[in-house]
């Protein structure tokens, strides 16, 4: 990606550039798009954007709410499993140049899982809904300093025709905002449930683990879940805050934890070595 609209903000068609990239047994399978979906540098030259907690890496995807109706839709094989799981990072952020800045608030995307029998979607006319959800970031720090949100649906995709679906993803507040890290995996179960679509600001440390991790959380104790890449559940406890959890004995690889409070609760994600 380079800077082609305006300073660090690509416009090139967003499968262009990350069609195919992802990793794991789905692949990166096919992008679809309704209007400018964009690529923000996030340390590109013109050093526009802040991200003290570097999740974002490099790169993210943005889209607008209501300036125009953006759409970001990614085509997957789901192996006939029954639900798919989606994880993902989610921020309000503004752009300069572009016909913005277009103004921040707390970002809301609604998330749409179509069947898609043959694997050619359609963003103008996507066929069946087979279920959708509404997922809820925070409240900006600022127009172009990134707040980022963990966030997290389970989606019932039973009733597809076969193992095709598409997942859509559309903005309905904040004027900009943007996603990354995003992860989707079919399963047996579905782990995203209404009690993690407002997370408070959580992180892991060290990332990724060996032995222990610590988690953010507001103080006081907390029960927390850990789910592996096909959303079974591998460790659960109850711990008080800064208090290390043991993950020794998990596998490499990819993990979600679910930790709640009596007033609130949070996603964070990492990685086991």
């Amino acid at each position: 990606p380079v800077g082609n609209c305006a300073p660090d903000l690509d416009v090139t068609p967003v499968n262009d550039l990350w069609g195919g990239t992802g990793t794991g047994t789905g692949g990166g399978g096919l992008w679809a798009q309704a209007n400018t979906v964009e690529t923000l540098l996030l340390n590109g030259p013109g050093n526009i954007y802040t991200d003290s907690t570097g999740m974002g890496g490099d790169y993210c995807i943005g889209m607008l709410s209501t300036f125009q109706d953006d759409r970001a839709a990614l085509t997957l094989d789901r192996d006939t499993l029954p639900f798919v799981n989606l994880t993902m990072d989610l921020s309000a952020l503004d752009v300069l140049g572009c016909g913005g800045p277009f103004g921040v608030s707390q970002p809301s995307m609604r998330v749409v899982v179509y069947d898609t029998p043959s694997g050619i979607f359609d963003i103008f006319s996507p066929g069946t809904a087979l279920d959708e959800d509404t997922l809820y970031g925070l409240a900006p720090l600022d127009a172009f300093t990134l707040n980022w949100a963990s966030v997290a649906t389970g989606l019932d995709v039973s009733q597809a025709t076969n193992s095709n679906v598409t997942v859509l993803l559309d903005l309905l507040t904040s004027g900009y905002a943007v996603f990354d890290n995003i992860e989707i995996t079919a399963s047996v179960t579905g782990v995203g449930i209404a009690e993690m679509h407002r997370p408070g600001v959580s992180f892991a440390w060290p990332n990724p683990v060996q032995d222990a991790i610590r988690i953010t959380t507001p103080a006081g104790p907390f029960t927390w879940i850990i789910f592996d890449g096909h959303g079974g559940a591998v460790a659960q406890g109850r711990a008080n805050a800064g208090e290390p959890l043991p993950v020794a004995g998990l596998s490499a690889g990819p993990y979600t934890l679910r930790w709640n409070t009596t007033a609130a609760s949070g996603v964070v994600r990492f990685t086991k070595e």
